[in-house]
């Protein structure tokens, strides 16, 4: 009873850090896709876009 009882004062910690340690690891790897992203260049041909307002 006790063995059990200690073993999970033990065994909590470590497996919040591993989880808090893939949660950082699946941060990392969706902030450099979003970098990714943001380092692409821009396909858009410059088209002068008429919004429909008119001036006042």
């Amino acid at each position: 009873m006790a063995f059990n009882m200690y073993s999970q004062r033990l065994l909590v910690p470590v497996m919040r850090i591993a989880q808090s340690n893939t949660r950082l690891q699946k941060a990392l790897v969706s902030i450099d896709r979003i970098f990714d992203v943001l380092d692409e260049p821009l396909d858009i041909k410059h088209k002068k876009i008429q919004l429909g307002l008119q001036k006042a």
